[in-house]
């Protein structure tokens, strides 16, 4: 038999072997699961019981007027009570087993379904020598259509020249003396290396821009973007001390820099063939017209869908929390602020401590019919592997990052069976070690089972990429095939928080969009059958 049919054949068999050892596991699944007192599948509605119960029980503590403030919120003990399953109804190791084994199997169909269904095979253009294959997904990914993007920071936006041209503009006196002071409290979060720390030091303490040497000035815009490699959220958030001397109104005097960030950003989406972005970025009545003047020329001159959520720090004390929440929901009512987040250093702030003096107030306000207004979170960054189900269950709709998730498979199952979207950044994920590497991100198998994941950029200045590049990773590091790319794409707008009919004018736009793409990509090279790597 010649070799390259052995190679087909020893595939083939082993394929059936392993189909054939994966169904004789979901078999015994099923007969086992009935000998039991509960069967599995009984165990899981139960615990989206449990679920709902537990949204319900925080609901009723924090709008409970009898109790005093301090007592108006649902301890992790109570939570935990409510939402774990206990004696004969407990999940077991060999339930968990099961559950991997199935969420594995489907991942694997889901696969082969996806590559069926594609009537392009990228595969091929990861089978190029590297600068070939580099350069070929570069070109692709440069006019794939993005659709949308859904977890956009407008002040982690800006790349080098746009921010150097604010610099040399406005010419701000820069905050060294209280970014020094800040990092000193532990309790600000921040942090510097000590060589920068020592650089800082040499500076006076509030300089103009201009009056730094060349050298200096170009230091100081460099300390806006993460160093190469990856750090901790710490770090990142440090950054934001430095973007504040050349975007915020204090510091400048007005919003002209931050306008004039958002509308060089437009233009950069605009060439990125993307539809709709969601800022998220702190909103007050204040600033309304500001946006409203964003959204008009993101429309107007650019084709571009803008819309904001508000975002609440988990930072805060819950006092604050929830003056800020009350204030937002009496005064801030714009059809442009279409949700909320809850945002910040995850790593000691979990969602069930720090999002119920927020979602529970929104989730009561729009249970009430006052407004439809939107939730997604932060959750599953960093920290506690519980935030993903707790976000869930006081009421976010999307989780942004959520990589936390797959290391609990029952709430994992439970983002499935709701198809639940996910805005995922590749790029952000590695360089603040939410992931080790983009070989083992989890967004992937995500969407394989059912969830509506979909690629944004988080902070691309600060991260030094862009939504082409995280197309590109997506492509290089992981077996992606064209239908799940698109798929992506198309789950941008349909998870975005707009209303049915905005999301029709958006699909026929990104259905326009596939069409001109895929008849300009109709080449042999990406319909051809991959050759095997290794006859």
């Amino acid at each position: 038999m010649p070799k390259k049919f052995q190679y087909y054949f020893l595939k083939a068999v082993s394929y059936g072997v392993a189909c054939s050892l994966c169904f004789i596991g979901l078999l015994f699944w099923e007969v086992t699961a009935f000998s039991e007192t509960h069967t599995f599948a009984e165990k899981l509605q139960k615990q989206w019981h449990q679920y709902q119960a537990a949204q319900e029980f925080a609901l009723k503590r924090v709008n409970d007027p009898t109790l005093p403030p301090e007592k108006q919120f649902v301890t992790r003990e109570e939570w935990e009570n409510i939402t774990l399953l206990k004696g004969e109804w407990a999940f077991s190791d060999d339930d968990l087993n099961r559950l991997r084994l199935s969420q594995k199997v489907r991942v694997q169909l889901a696969k082969e379904k996806a590559e069926k269904s594609s009537i392009f095979n990228i595969a091929n253009l990861r089978r190029h020598p590297q600068e070939k294959r580099t350069a070929e997904v570069t070109g692709f990914c440069a006019a794939f259509p993005k659709g949308g993007m859904l977890h956009i920071h407008p002040w982690g936006t800006l790349h080098r020249p746009i921010l150097q041209k604010l610099f040399v503009k406005s010419n701000p006196a820069l905050n060294v003396a209280e970014i020094l002071e800040e990092i000193k409290n532990p309790e600000n979060g921040e942090l510097l290396y000590p060589q920068e720390i020592a650089w800082l030091k040499r500076l006076p303490p509030k300089p103009n821009f201009l009056t730094l040497s060349p050298g200096d000035q170009a230091r100081f815009v460099d300390m806006n973007f993460l160093p190469p490699g990856a750090h901790p959220f710490e770090r990142f958030d440090t950054v934001f001390a430095f973007l504040s001397t050349a975007l915020s109104p204090t510091s400048v005097g007005s919003t002209e820099n931050l306008i004039e960030a958002y509308r060089d950003y437009a233009d950069q989406l605009k060439k990125e063939k993307v539809l709709y972005v969601e800022f998220t970025t702190g909103v007050s009545a204040k600033y309304l017209e500001e946006y409203k003047k964003i959204a008009e020329f993101y429309e107007r001159d650019f084709g571009i869908v803008a819309r904001f959520n508000a975002s609440f720090a988990r930072t805060l004390s819950r006092e604050d929390q929830r003056k800020e929440i009350s204030e937002f929901l009496e005064t801030v009512n714009s059809p442009l602020v279409v949700g909320i987040d809850l945002l910040a250093n995850e790593k000691n702030t979990p969602a069930l401590e720090k999002g119920q003096a927020i979602y529970i107030p929104v989730l009561t306000y729009v249970r009430a019919g006052k407004r439809q207004l939107h939730r997604t979170m932060h959750a599953g960054e960093l920290g506690d592997s519980r935030n993903p189900r707790d976000a869930m269950i006081l009421g976010a709709e999307r989780l942004g990052h959520g990589v936390k998730l797959e290391d609990d498979p029952i709430s994992l199952e439970y983002a499935a069976i709701h198809q639940l979207p996910v805005e995922i950044n590749l790029t952000s994920n590695v360089k603040l070690e939410a992931v080790k590497n983009l070989s083992t991100h989890p967004f992937l198998r995500y969407l394989r089972l059912g969830l509506k994941v979909s690629l944004s950029t988080d902070d691309e200045g600060i991260f030094k990429t862009t939504i082409n590049q995280e197309c590109e990773k997506a492509i290089l590091n992981t077996d992606i095939t064209y239908a799940e790319m698109k798929k992506m794409s198309y789950n941008a707008i349909d998870t975005a928080f707009v209303s049915d009919t905005e999301k029709k004018h958006l699909f026929e736009q990104l259905d326009r969009q596939f069409e001109i793409f895929e008849k300009k990509l109709n080449r042999d090279e990406l319909k051809r059958v991959p050759r095997p790597l290794n006859p």
